[in-house]
């Protein structure tokens, strides 16, 4: 990564705090489409205007899942069980309650949420926090494996269990049913974990939390949803009784409303039997609380809304139309307009992303999405991130393109285009079906207890899709065109935006009026474009393979180009239509001087925008119509990187991509000017929130204001970036790969990989000396120094350690360095969190370096109350003093190696995890030795060496402590200097 940080606040970081209406979150990416299975997600289907499907379709029913075993047990439990042995001695579990924050009673409002906290802290069989100590000794980690989640309607519990001890499966279904029936909530335990969720509740707070504050009941149409959202009223946490937290306990966990959920390494009859032995006791009440189905009335009129806040990152348009149940697909008519649905939006996504790749794009991203606010509900938007030539212009763009689609329809060669998707897709999802890993289905069965969807195994999936696809007609998909995001529909008409931007602000008529406007304006016909079937004219003349070993324990063969490039290949069936690519150089924008290093860092981004050899970034998309594969460009401090992946079909024209990316960049005056102005106006207002400019500071302060210290990039870093020199630095960078490693591994044939090799790698450009980085000089302070900096409106503040030092790097050590970083992280949260209640969540950022020079980086990022950083410090201090004195961490440690082992176990079946390992060994022509002999090196690490490593790297003599406090704490002007 480079030093300088694209912290490029997307639009979609709305959509992840809408997301805060459950007490987990969930990252969007750009232009992401519905789901093409079990609910309709497209807008305002009316089932009256869309009989797209004959007699026989409607009443032919879909068949689930054989494979699943789907009972219920006399007391109501429902429970499913899936054999899979992807990955093998791993069993996932869950505990779904059909219960939420909707069903809080006006004194709980937060209640439901903290139940589920108090599901680690004493139950029947576990009590106080020796639940999580018992799982972490089976080598599951708190948070990463270990957690729950509550939502408006549901409640579940995730726990993966490795099976590789007999008894550990027991163990996991005895936490199950603690959960579901044995849970003690003492007192003294609830007060405890108060602190704790108001911790967390803090977190949540600043400019988007705010105006999602005002915007989240409308969305929610003042329902009894608006009222109960599942973080509750921090006045209920702090003060509810502890009976009124066990009454929703009592009334809600019953076994009638519960499913338990088992996926895994497995047999059938297992499970049921440790389901029955668990669960079949479980009594529902006498007379059980009835519960009531709430629901979210459709819009009676479309209502503009106007949010800013000072703090807020970007501008941002959102569109949300009246709210609907959603439907669930049952006969193959349902799931054939399901896929009607899913090819239009495929078809639209792709004409919006047209828009945002020409010349003067109005908008810098987009997205057509279903909210996910209530999961019994569809809200169906369109979101735009405005662009560098205003608000009226991206509502222009957007809602033409939403016209031209009622009014023309789409074209053949579209439609043609997004049944390749689709198929596309499916294929993938037939070859990767005996690959499925355990936690890929559970959504699924989740989803079907709670909201009645349908299970499919992939092959009926794909036989569906087959099935109706050839049935869908071109007629069939713009009939259902003229049905979606209808200017007649009422919708929430919401302006997102930073209040510094006094002129850009809308009023309410006036965003009335410019929606109303571009709803009705005239719009052409759609341009056709050239159709275009080859991505290489002429390929390049093969290079050759000089020197070639074969490592057969590993399975890895070591190549060396013409070009001098080094290729490690690994093939593997882990996946089997996977192939994972990486190509790495060193330089980086070491290479460049300081007045350059803005240019170097914007290259990738901006030249790419421009498309490569003869197609604009619209025609590659057409190019890519029914292949899957993906390629990103990264340029480090000290590094250069492409990486991506690809299906086994699809790896050639991977490889042409990167071959074309690397040799043939494209020039376009307009498209680069356009991409250069949006990236600007997507930093505006970038570094308004409080977190960014406490960044900024401090990075700047650790660094002794060293030009190249990480901070994130502001619009003034693009001003004077010109296309003829972005395009010669691009060059400059890609001029070399002489020394360069490439890994690839994955489902391929050998035979056919090293013709492709010479093909596409051997005939990259190269000189005779290898590309060599160049030490910037970037070196932090050194002492016990503290700082203080204010910012930010909210009562919150974020303390961080950063200690740092040289070292004589030795792989041993490193594996004892990171050993410590785990070992703290778990003391952390046994004693800042849950002993003392200070934090809601801590994290330690750690690298041990080779490059430019040997030395480490730790970093503590622990947010809190202002008032509590100095107890904070104090508590993290004392845990590194007593580490440092080998006192009471063995436990841990133990717990440590027990995780690393599991997951080693997982990452020899994972290609990724190889990848990474072989990167490694290929940059510093080293062994895989690490990587393969995890288990015997972790087991070999002492307490006395963990000790040594603390008082190494953890030296008070060298840390620099800084907190961030809010801007009203700062010291007036006549008390500094």
């Amino acid at each position: 990564m480079s030093l300088f940080q694209h912290n490029r606040i997307s639009l979609f970081c709305m959509l992840v705090c809408i997301a805060l209406c459950s007490t987990s979150t969930s990252a969007l990416t750009q232009a992401a489409t519905s789901s093409p299975t079990n609910a309709s997600n497209a807008n305002n289907t009316n089932t009256d205007k869309f009989k797209t499907s004959s007699t026989s379709e409607q009443n032919t029913l879909l068949k689930t899942d054989a494979t699943v075993k789907i009972g219920k047990l006399a007391n109501g439990l429902t429970y499913y069980i899936k054999p899979n042995d992807h990955p093998k001695q791993k069993v996932e579990l869950r505990l779904v309650i059909k219960a939420g924050s909707i069903d809080e009673d006006d004194d709980q409002q937060g209640v439901a949420h903290f139940v589920e906290h108090m599901a680690f802290n004493g139950s029947r069989h576990f009590p106080g926090n020796s639940l999580v100590d018992a799982l972490r000794s089976i080598g599951l980690q708190f948070g990463a494996d270990l957690n729950a989640t509550t939502q408006f309607d549901n409640t579940s519990y995730l726990l993966p269990v490795p099976t590789d001890k007999k008894d550990n499966l027991r163990l996991g279904f005895t936490v199950l049913q603690d959960w579901a029936s044995g849970l003690d909530m003492r007192d003294e335990e609830i007060e405890k974990e108060r602190k704790i969720i108001l911790e967390e509740a803090r977190l949540r707070k600043g400019a988007m939390e705010r105006m999602m504050t005002v915007l989240r009941p409308e969305l929610l149409n003042h329902s009894k949803y608006a009222i109960r959202i599942p973080i509750g009223l921090e006045s209920t946490i702090a003060n509810a009784e502890p009976e009124t937290i066990r009454r929703y306990y009592r009334d809600w966990y019953r076994p009638d409303l519960m499913a338990v959920i088992v996926v895994g390494d497995v047999s059938t009859a297992t499970a049921e039997a440790l389901i029955r032995e668990h669960f079949a006791g479980l009594k529902n009440p006498d007379m059980p609380r009835q519960k009531k189905n709430e629901s979210i009335p459709a819009f009676t009129a479309s209502k503009p809304i106007i949010l800013t806040d000072k703090e807020q990152t970007q501008n941002i348009l959102l569109f949300a139309y009246s709210p609907e149940t959603y439907r669930n697909d049952t006969t193959i008519a349902d799931y054939k307009r399901s896929i009607i649905e899913e090819l239009l939006s495929k078809i639209i996504t792709r004409r919006l992303t047209d828009v945002t790749q020409k010349p003067n794009a109005p908008f810098s991203g987009f997205a057509l999405k279903d909210l996910e606010l209530v999961g019994s509900h569809n809200f169906s938007s369109l979101i735009v991130g405005i662009g560098s030539a205003g608000r009226k212009a991206a509502i222009d763009a957007l809602f033409a393109e939403i016209k031209r689609v009622h009014e023309y329809g789409v074209s053949d060669t579209e439609f043609d285009q997004a049944k390749k998707q689709i198929v596309a897709a499916k294929d993938t999802q037939l070859k990767e079906a005996k690959t499925y890993e355990s936690n890929s289905y559970v959504t699924e069965y989740i989803n079907h207890f709670l909201y009645g969807t349908s299970i499919f195994s992939t092959e009926q999936d794909v036989n569906y899709t087959k099935q109706v696809l050839v049935k869908i007609s071109l007629e069939n998909v713009n009939a259902h065109a003229k049905t979606v995001y209808k200017n007649t529909e009422h919708k929430l008409l919401a302006y997102l935006g930073n209040s510094k931007d006094n002129q850009l602000i809308p009023t309410e008529s006036e965003l009335v009026d410019e929606v109303v406007n571009a709803e009705n304006a005239i719009v052409t016909v759609p341009v056709t474009r050239r159709q275009l079937t080859q991505l290489m004219e002429h390929k390049p003349i093969p290079g050759k393979i000089l020197h070639e070993t074969y490592d057969k324990a590993l399975n890895v063969s070591n190549l060396i180009l013409s070009n001098g490039i080094r290729v490690l290949l690994k093939p593997t069936h882990f996946k089997n239509d996977e192939i994972i690519f990486t190509l790495e150089k060193s330089g980086g924008t070491s290479l460049f001087p300081d007045n350059e290093i803005m240019a170097a860092n914007f290259s990738n981004h901006l030249v790419t925008s421009m498309g490569l050899d003869r197609f604009t970034p619209s025609e590659l998309g057409d190019l890519g119509t029914g292949k899957r594969y993906s390629l990103i460009q990264n340029i480090g401090t000290y590094s250069d990187s492409l990486y991506g992946s690809s299906t086994t079909r699809d790896i050639e024209s991977f490889l042409q991509i990167l071959f074309l990316r690397i040799t043939s960049p494209r020039k376009d005056t307009e498209l680069f000017e356009s991409s250069r102005k949006n990236f600007q106006a997507s930093l505006v207002h970038a570094a308004s929130s409080p977190e960014i400019i406490y960044f900024n500071q401090r990075s700047s302060f650790i660094y002794d204001q060293h030009p190249r210290a990480p901070r994130q990039l502001s619009p003034k870093d693009l001003d004077q970036l010109n296309m003829e020199n972005e395009l010669e630095i691009y060059q400059q960078r890609y001029n070399n790969f002489n020394g360069a490693t490439a890994v690839i591994v994955g489902n391929f044939d050998l035979k056919k990989m090293r013709q492709l090799l010479k093909q596409y790698i051997a005939t990259l450009p190269s000189t005779d000396e290898p590309t060599r980085y160049r030490d910037i000089g970037l070196q932090a302070l050194s002492g016990n120094i503290k700082k203080d900096f204010f910012a930010g409106s909210d009562n919150k503040s974020i303390v961080n350690l950063f200690f740092s030092g040289s070292i004589d790097y030795e792989r041993e050590e490193r594996a004892r360095f990171y050993t410590l970083m785990e070992v703290l992280q778990i003391k952390l949260e046994k004693i800042v969190r849950e002993k003392l209640g200070l934090i809601y969540t801590a994290s330690i950022d750690s690298d041990y370096m080779r490059v430019p020079h040997p030395q480490f980086e730790i970093t503590f990022n622990l947010p809190c109350a202002p008032e509590n950083t100095d107890k904070v410090i104090a508590a993290v201090f004392e845990e590194i003093k007593a580490i440092s004195a080998g006192e009471n961490f063995a436990e841990e440690l133990a717990q440590v190696k027990k995780n690393a082992i599991l997951s080693h176990k997982e990452n020899m079946v994972n290609n990724i995890a190889w990848r990474n390992a072989m990167l490694e060994a290929g940059r510093y022509n080293t062994s895989l030795d690490l990587f393969i002999k995890t288990p015997e090196w972790m087991s070999a690490i002492t307490v006395e060496e963990i000790q040594k490593a603390a008082k190494r790297f953890l030296n008070d003599a060298n840390v620099i402590q800084t907190v961030l406090k809010p801007k009203a704490n700062a010291p007036s002007p006549t008390a500094t200097e």
